[in-house]
């Protein structure tokens, strides 16, 4: 297994985001974003890569200065059970106690 590192997006991302968030929004699973939106979304988002390709992803949005939500999270197909989901909601609990939140939530379809 290879070991994975969350790190920030950058506007370089937002196509392999957007391509990964097709992919649950096309079996409608998650919303779908347009690159334009991911663009503008793009300091609220973290990856994760594997080969220069986003295998998997994440967003926040600050609701209060109290409330986060947890948005986007996709992993590929291939690349589940490898705890990517996992280590993206692990990044931004800690991303969200930076910026001083002391609650998050998620609005899913799935379970």
């Amino acid at each position: 297994m290879t070991d994975f590192e969350v790190k920030a997006a950058n506007v370089w991302h937002a196509d392999g985001i957007h391509e990964l968030l097709t992919k649950y929004s096309d079996q409608e699973v998650l919303l779908p974003r347009a690159v334009s939106e991911i663009l503008s979304l793009i300091p609220q988002f973290f990856v994760i890569e594997d080969d220069n390709r986003v295998v998997a992803c994440v967003a926040i949005e600050v609701f209060s200065t109290e409330l986060g939500e947890v948005r986007s999270l996709a992993v590929d197909p291939s690349y589940k059970r490898q705890n990517l989901g996992k280590l993206l909601v692990q990044e931004i609990e800690a991303y969200a106690r930076q910026l001083g939140l002391t609650k998050m939530m998620a609005l899913t379809y799935v379970e």
